[in-house]
């Protein structure tokens, strides 16, 4: 027989109260809630309207606990709290203690407390008191930054050296050593970054700091040596191959060679470039000789025609300049293609030359047409972009004693080399005072006392190198002549009043010995009352004076060279000159 298990199930009672007593149970709940959340919100909502303009409990302000005070009062506090406040501001081994008051900083109560009234929920008055919050203001200030430079200027020493960056240097020659400078950082330090450094560090640590140090700002360098290494083997390609420039037909005018353009070529940031200024100078003096078909000038004179005048042909010289820049730094290019165009005839009116340099070229034409004389002449401006022309400025002539300028500079150019110095001993006295007698007064013994020490042939190549290749001093051996051109000799001053030949105290100890050589008659007489460097030189026939006017109106260079000439007819070319630049 099966037996069976009885179970027990629980006994549920359900009683319509039960379910109502829990429900009321939670209303109740809700309500007291609801009315304590209720009185705590319209609680601190009057608190918000009737604490304005009053702090807030356990309000901070420089480390010190406000409650319930009035700003007017607070401020009262604060400035007091101020007047003995002071800060020590070191500048290397100097410091200074300055009060906020010396430093141009005065408390702006209206910015501070409008900061203060900016409340939400968590630093209303009751919840602050509950919850035992604080209200940290931070501090604002009105800031006189003219006395704060002038307090910390007191204390500062100004420094202003930018950084250098590295260069790459061209050598003198293709096959000469590349040289890249060494970098350095700089520093700035003056008032205004002072004041900057300052205020930082103030606000860095909201106004509480007691002691600031101030440092001059570092400057990087732009350009490493890092940066120019890898230039190193293009640059060596470009110098290797000269270029070819031809007509818009393509036929050859000229080859630059490399003697010629590596003295344009240098680095800018960490890219190698044709320098700007010298290659359009480059252009506009020498290259374009080769583009040029001269204008005839029109002629008025008492309101009459007396000459009708013709328009030549020049190098369109933004054209070359775009070209060639690019050309030279790439040695894929070896080969340019140049256009030329129309240039106008000046109009000279009752012997007034127009300002320009087909109105200079044309005095040059009519004081070279008026002479027995043979004349090669240039005449340019200093400043950039100045006027500049010349009369048969290429052809090889004999230097006469101008040729001692050359001797000078390579002098002195061995001298910053190290290979001797002024007081070296030649067999005529010392190379200073060699120097003085062939400039001054022009004797040869000195001179050739100088090419004996350096050598002759040593001389020519370093007058080579630096861009005269025209010019030859080495005339050893029976019925042998020295040579230039007065392109070359142009050059020369171009390159002393530039600075580009040698540094700046040997630059200033040449240009010196010109401007006091006792030869006067030629340039100098015809530019007074301005200052004039220059050199003459005279022998069989040939009278030449070639230097740099400092003219009142702008510093220029006149290249007179004559066959037959004379120092007379210099001079009267020099006033001339001098008239037309409007001195």
């Amino acid at each position: 027989m099966i037996g069976l298990t009885h179970v027990r199930r629980p006994v549920v009672f359900s009683h319509p109260l039960a379910t109502r007593h829990n429900l009321a149970w939670v209303y109740s709940f809700l309500f007291w809630t609801g009315s304590f959340l209720a009185l705590f919100i319209i609680l601190n909502v009057a608190s918000y309207f009737v604490f304005q303009r009053v702090s807030m409990p356990n309000t901070n302000l420089f480390g010190k606990n406000y409650n319930f005070v009035p700003y007017a009062d607070l401020e009262t506090d604060v400035n007091k709290h101020l007047a003995s406040e002071s800060v020590t501001v070191t500048y290397g081994k100097k410091s200074a203690e300055l009060s906020y008051k010396d430093l141009g900083l005065t408390f702006d109560s209206e910015r501070t407390f409008e900061f203060a009234d900016q409340r939400t929920l968590w630093n209303i008055p009751l919840v602050q008191l509950m919850f035992s919050s604080s209200t940290q203001i931070r501090p604002a200030y009105e800031i006189d930054k003219q006395q704060m430079q002038k307090s910390l200027a007191k204390l500062i020493t100004e420094v202003n050296k930018p950084a250098k960056s590295s260069e790459l240097i061209f050598p003198f020659t293709a096959d000469g050593e590349f040289v890249i400078t060494k970098s350095a950082p700089g520093q700035l330090m003056n008032s205004e970054i002072a004041a900057e450094q300052f205020l930082l560090s103030l606000q860095t640590l909201d106004y509480s700091a007691k002691s600031v140090e101030i440092k001059p700002k570092h400057l990087t360098p732009a350009v490493v040596e890092a940066d120019l290494r890898d230039k190193l083997d293009l640059a060596e390609e470009i110098v290797q191959e000269a270029v070819v420039v031809t007509d818009a037909k393509g036929k050859k005018i000229t080859t630059i060679q490399p003697v010629t353009f590596i003295h344009l070529m240098g680095s800018d940031g960490d890219e190698i470039v044709a320098k700007k200024d010298l290659l359009q100078r480059y252009i506009r003096e020498e290259l374009s000789r080769y583009f040029y078909t001269e204008t005839i000038a029109k002629r008025i004179d008492g309101g009459r025609v007396t000459a009708a005048g013709k328009d030549g042909v020049g190098l369109d010289e933004d054209q070359a300049y775009q070209i060639l820049s690019e050309a030279l730094v790439n040695p894929d290019v070896r080969k340019v293609s140049l256009n030329t165009k129309k240039i106008k005839a000046p109009v000279v009116k009752d012997g007034v030359y127009p300002k320009t340099d087909e109105g200079l070229a044309a005095l040059l034409r009519d004081f070279d047409n008026g002479k027995y004389a043979e004349y090669n002449l240039i005449v340019s401006e200093m400043k950039p972009g100045g006027l500049f022309a010349s009369q048969d400025a290429t052809p090889i002539i004999i230097p006469a004693s101008t040729y001692k300028a050359f001797i000078a500079y390579a002098a002195l150019k061995s001298i910053e080399r190290g290979e001797m110095t002024l007081d070296t001993m030649t067999n005529h006295g010392t190379v200073r005072d060699c120097m003085y007698e062939m400039i001054h007064v022009s004797t040869d013994h000195c001179a050739i006392s100088i090419q004996d020490y350096m050598g002759w042939k040593k001389v020519d190549k370093m007058i080579y190198e630096a861009g005269f290749v025209d010019t030859k001093i080495n005339n050893e051996g029976f019925g042998a002549e020295k040579y230039t051109t007065a392109l070359d000799e142009y050059r020369l001053f171009r390159g002393l009043y530039d600075g580009s030949l040698l540094n700046k105290e040997h630059t200033k100890h040449l240009l010196d010995l010109f401007k006091n050589q006792m030869w006067r008659s030629g340039l100098p007489a015809g530019s007074a009352p301005a200052v004039v460097a220059d050199k003459i030189g005279f022998y069989a026939l040939r009278e030449h004076d070639n230097g740099i006017v400092y003219a009142a109106k702008g510093d220029y260079i006149v290249i007179a060279m004559s066959y037959k000439g004379s120092f007379g007819e210099i001079s009267q070319l020099a006033r001339q000159v001098y008239q037309f630049f409007g001195n």
